[in-house]
């Protein structure tokens, strides 16, 4: 096997992962709005607006790196084969 082969596993590999601890990330940031918007645990005059936006725009940051990371995850497939 040729290192260059190798190192795309490798690159790969480290892709797939980064995937994986974001789509925790996600979740984690999904939950924190389903509780920020949850009237049957507030009010909705308490609803903390900012934070909430500070989250969406988190997730938004996630949603678009991993659409990244997909692309160079099917590059890297298709050329290993």
């Amino acid at each position: 096997m040729s290192t260059e082969i190798a190192e795309m596993r490798v690159a790969l590999s480290v892709k797939k992962e980064k995937v994986f601890r974001l789509k925790k990330k996600w979740e984690s940031l999904a939950e924190a709005i389903r509780r920020g918007i949850n009237l049957e645990l507030s009010n909705i005059v308490n609803v903390q607006m900012d934070e909430l936006d500070i989250v969406w725009d988190q997730m938004k940051n996630i949603w678009a790196e991993t659409l990244a990371l997909r692309s160079d995850i099917e590059r890297l497939e298709r050329k290993l084969g």
